[in-house]
């Protein structure tokens, strides 16, 4: 990180970079706890390896889960807060170059409540890194929430996802902090299909791009990303520059 911020802290084409470090397999703030394996290890559980890494044998110990959950919750909190001190002795204090977590909810590979809501460990998890990453990275802590959907197309699709059809997510993250930057990563290629067939609509990658970018703006997002692919797509170019105009009052 050093030698990249060396090399790339003084380009002003760079403005915005991902923490990575204690993640899975990219810039999301997560560890895996998909059982993609499972067909070829049958008794493989990632949440349980997991927690066995936190804490070894905490199946015989009282109350041994909620520990080990802790345990694991601190062991992160305490990684991160070495990276997000890295990257911003690397990029931000020398080059005033904004950081950026991505928070899904998936954050700690622990169990959720039956209701398929998030644990309060795992809330606590997510409300003490944002709040860490606040204090150490200032002004240039731009907290990324991903999600961001193309819904509603036109109103049909109401029956499927009620007003105001604000990711909850979103909605959350929201709560959750109280950041002056907040970033919509635009994902036009979530968009369920299935979904789109239920509602009998028929809509053009077009339209999706600027649904995208018009829940972006309506939801608050001080920082648009659009993927690269995007970006040299000539059919967005003045979706992208109505986009700029929308939030340059930001």
């Amino acid at each position: 990180m050093e030698e990249l911020g060396k090399r790339y802290g003084p380009n002003p084409a760079l403005s915005l970079i991902s923490i990575t470090g204690p993640n899975s397999h990219n810039d999301e703030v997560n560890l895996t706890s998909d059982n993609k394996w499972e067909d070829e290890f049958p008794n493989y559980d990632p949440i349980a390896l997991w927690k066995d890494l936190a804490l070894k044998d905490w199946r015989d110990i009282p109350n041994g889960a909620a520990i080990a959950e802790d345990c694991l919750k601190n062991k992160m909190l305490a990684a991160y807060e070495i990276t997000l001190r890295h990257f911003y002795k690397a990029f931000s204090e020398k080059h005033e170059k904004y950081l950026s977590l991505q928070i899904f909810n998936e954050s700690l590979p622990v169990e959720r409540e039956k209701n398929r809501e998030l644990s309060a460990v795992q809330k606590e998890y997510q409300r003490e890194l944002i709040e860490r990453a606040r204090q150490i990275l200032g002004k240039y802590f731009v907290l990324m929430n991903g999600g961001l959907d193309a819904w509603p197309i036109a109103d049909a699709v109401s029956n499927l996802y009620p007003p105001p059809a604000q990711p909850m997510q979103w909605e959350r993250i929201q709560r959750l902090s109280d950041i002056g930057y907040v970033t919509g990563l635009l994902q036009k290629d979530e968009v369920d299909e299935d979904d789109v067939a239920k509602a009998k609509i028929k809509t053009s990658e077009r339209e999706l791009f600027h649904l995208i970018i018009k829940n972006g703006v309506r939801f608050g997002a001080d920082f648009l990303v659009i993927f690269e692919d995007d970006v040299h797509n000539e059919s967005f170019r003045d979706l992208i520059a109505a986009g700029r105009i929308l939030l340059s009052g930001k």
